[in-house]
């Protein structure tokens, strides 16, 4: 180890921790600049710095809709890119016909992009031996979420999604946020 002016170290063998965490300072990172660049032809690389991740549960708010039970909802954040994992079962069956909509994500989703392709993901609902249903979700740059039934375009409704009481419905998907 040699000290490389007041605020830097050089470590020119590597760094092994046997025991504990590499903590880093608010505001700072893992960067990656050292590394050559191998973008795309056309391409270019603005930040090689890892400066987040984290992992954690939610509570998703589901917009004119049924209460759930069972819910176990996680998301792991990397970068400016939000993985998210919920399973949740229907509750007290009544017809819905309302777009099945998710809001309360756990991060703001970045709305900047006005393709309306923040994010994509796949969500499933076991119906019964005969009943499975499935599809794409749409993180769109209005802050909602919303699923697309298999082999339309159209936002999916509650009844279209879980047809019945005590069903489970799994959803994986990713957004981007600032």
């Amino acid at each position: 180890i040699s000290k490389i002016g007041s605020n830097s170290v050089n470590l020119a063998s590597g760094l092994d921790i046997a025991d504990g965490d590499l903590t880093l300072a608010s505001g700072h990172g893992l960067s990656f600049a050292a590394t050559a660049n191998t973008s795309v032809s056309g391409s270019s690389t603005s930040n090689e710095l890892l400066d987040d991740y984290e992992e954690g549960t939610w509570t998703p708010t589901l917009t004119n809709g049924y209460a759930y039970d069972g819910l176990q909802a996680h998301y792991t954040k990397t970068g400016n890119v939000v993985y998210i994992y919920a399973i949740f079962y229907r509750n007290g069956f009544s017809t819905n016909s309302n777009t099945f909509t998710i809001t309360n994500l756990p991060f703001t989703q970045d709305t900047s992009n006005k393709t309306s392709s923040n994010g994509l993901g796949h969500w499933s609902c076991y119906n019964g031996t005969t009943d499975r249903r499935h599809g794409m979700i749409n993180s769109s740059n209005d802050g909602n979420v919303y699923l697309i039934q298999d082999g339309t375009k159209v936002h999916a409704t509650y009844d279209g999604v879980c047809g019945s009481d005590n069903f489970g419905l799994t959803i994986k998907w990713f957004y981007y946020t600032s």
